[in-house]
């Protein structure tokens, strides 16, 4: 995830926590997931694309996700300066491609334990 690795450059204790407290904040859509606001880029997509924001002052994420019945596909996670993403991006990322001009920072709850050691 291109994130964990810019801030791990700085600091890897940092950057472990970042990468703990963004999935802590990813499941808690478990909960409520509706509670979040509707994208920018829902207008591009056939789906409705929701955000959840990670991160304080210059720091925030924007984590992109839409909602399969009872799953929460999450589509990309991105700076909140990036641009916003196109339909053919969002497409791919919904099919479990990277969604281009997103970077490597996309991220599924069961892609990774946040508790391991990321500084591998």
């Amino acid at each position: 995830m291109e994130a964990y690795e810019w801030i791990a450059q700085d600091s890897p204790a940092h950057a472990a926590r970042w990468y703990r407290g963004l999935f802590q904040r990813i499941r808690t859509l478990a909960e409520s997931p509706r509670r979040c606001p509707v994208a920018p880029e829902n207008e591009a997509f056939d789906e409705e694309v929701r955000q959840l924001l990670y991160g304080r002052r210059r720091g925030v994420y924007r984590i992109l996700f839409v909602i399969r019945g009872d799953q929460i596909l999450i589509l990309a996670i991105l700076h909140s300066a990036r641009q916003r993403l196109g339909a053919e991006q969002l497409r791919r990322a919904a099919e479990g491609g990277t969604a281009e001009g997103a970077g490597d920072n996309r991220a599924h709850a069961h892609d990774a334990d946040p508790d391991a050691d990321r500084a591998n």
